[in-house]
């Protein structure tokens, strides 16, 4: 945001950086999260703080760093996360966010921030890791795995596998968009 930056740590929790000064602060740590293995971050409507976390779920936190609520698996709820372990989010505006877990099954999930519900998709029906994904514009989430990229229609949830037809392992790990597309 306009004051900070914020920095997502594998055992530290979230520390924060304030632009004017340059110092540092850990400011959601031990004792805030049972999780302190940040994979994601996320601000959202009103500068509420989403912390995407390895075994914990996912916390939100109001603007000024008290806890609001901390999403986590509820067994037979589908309407909560697949799993607690969170590989990454991506936000769609102030609306909700994409979620993809760090758990061998290509599936993601979209949380409606106004109806406070996970809604699940399925990329395709094999073991495999999703290693990352991003946004091209209003209706397109791609998504990573080893050996396949994932287009996902956000609105029709109609999914496009690429990959070789002569390759098993891409090792992909990570994909951006550049600006032509």
């Amino acid at each position: 945001n306009d004051e900070y930056v914020w920095i997502g740590t594998e055992g530290g929790g979230v520390d924060r950086m304030d632009k004017r000064t340059g110092a540092f602060r850990n400011v959601m740590g031990k004792g805030q999260m049972a999780s302190l293995n940040v994979k994601s971050l996320v601000v959202g409507r009103e500068n509420d703080l989403w912390v995407s976390t390895f075994r914990g779920g996912i916390y939100q936190f109001n603007s000024s760093g008290r806890l609001k609520k901390n999403y986590l698996h509820v067994s037979g709820d589908t309407t909560s996360l697949l799993v607690n372990n969170i590989r990454k989010t991506v936000a769609v505006g102030d609306t909700g966010m994409w979620v993809a877990y760090q758990h061998p099954y290509l599936r993601i999930s979209y949380f409606s921030m106004h109806d406070q519900k996970f809604t699940h998709y399925t990329l395709e029906k094999k073991q495999a890791y999703l290693f990352d994904m991003f946004r091209q514009g209003d209706r397109t989430l791609w998504c990573v795995s080893h050996d396949a990229l994932y287009r996902l229609d956000t609105r029709t949830g109609e999914v496009q596998r690429f990959a070789p037809d002569n390759s098993v392992y891409l090792r992909l790990f990570t994909a951006c968009l550049d600006d032509s597309g």
